[in-house]
């Protein structure tokens, strides 16, 4: 619950939680909009403010900050209150978290457009025409439709080890940095030195062997690898005496999120499909 007046609000213990604010700490306009999202201050400001000088009420969903680069949707309504003369005096409103719902929502707009994709997919898969040109319309539709800066196919290949075969969005010098992958062996296997320790380094080398811990949050069950803040990576876990590092080339280009899914053929990992976003 919140009461505004005076530019004073006057809220419930669940809300000054919200937003942070002690017992005995004033709240105020300001300090409450501290903790709405930079990009829907000014939205929630113009629809109070409409609020007050017009019909009287308001109801408008927008996004809360609780933590550092954490956010939930909440779902405001109110309605002014006036004195004998007609004048607003007060705001009262309430206020529920509907983070669950519109994530649901979000999920389900996104299943939708994965199942358009995967159909224009077959489509394109099914007309004639050269392949690298196939491709290439292919990893576009998955850049348009997952909104990242750049999506990328690396097939092995026995004279370089994971080459970029089709890519749209990434700079030709971030290309050019791509440090080549250890060799692999007959088995699909990884190389292993004179000492028998497996010589994998980033995460491309763990997912292409086959090596990923789903029990690490940067692994999938499935041997997918991705993360959202490249730079505060956890300590990836891989098999026993292997050394590891970062998704270097992707962190000296600028890459924040970042995702490597194995691409299989005949139950053998052949190549790894590549996304990338600065944000």
């Amino acid at each position: 619950d919140m009461r505004i007046a005076r530019d004073e609000i006057w809220a419930s213990d669940a809300l000054r939680a919200r937003v942070g604010a002690h017992e005995s700490e004033r709240l105020n306009v300001e300090r409450f909009m501290q903790s709405v999202h930079p990009d829907d201050r000014e939205r929630l400001r113009q629809a109070l403010r409409q609020a007050l000088e017009g019909n009287g009420e308001f109801e408008i969903e927008y996004r809360a900050l609780t933590a550092p680069g954490l956010t939930r949707w909440i779902s405001a309504r109110g309605r002014t209150q006036r004195d004998r003369a007609g004048q607003p005096v007060r705001l009262s409103g309430i206020s529920i978290d509907v983070t669950e719902r519109k994530l649901g929502e979000a999920r389900e707009q996104q299943l939708q457009i994965y199942r358009n994709l995967g159909h224009d997919i077959l489509r394109i898969l099914s007309e004639s025409g050269a392949v690298d040109d196939s491709m290439e319309r292919i990893l576009t539709m998955v850049k348009d439709a997952t909104n990242v800066d750049a999506v990328a196919i690396r097939l092995q290949d026995k004279k370089e080890d994971l080459p970029y075969f089709c890519q749209v969005g990434f700079p030709e010098a971030f290309l050019r940095s791509g440090e080549s992958l250890p060799e692999q062996v007959s088995d699909g296997g990884m190389a292993s030195d004179r000492n028998g320790r497996t010589n994998i380094e980033r995460a491309c080398d763990l997912v292409i062997a086959g090596a990923t811990d789903p029990a690490n949050p940067c692994f999938t069950r499935g041997g997918s690898f991705w993360t959202n803040d490249a730079t505060a990576l956890p300590e990836l876990r891989a098999p026993q005496d292997t050394e590891i590092r970062p998704p270097i080339q992707c962190l000296s280009g600028g890459y924040a999120s970042i995702a490597l899914i194995p691409i299989r053929a005949k139950g053998r990992i052949v190549g790894l499909l590549q996304l990338c976003d600065r944000r």
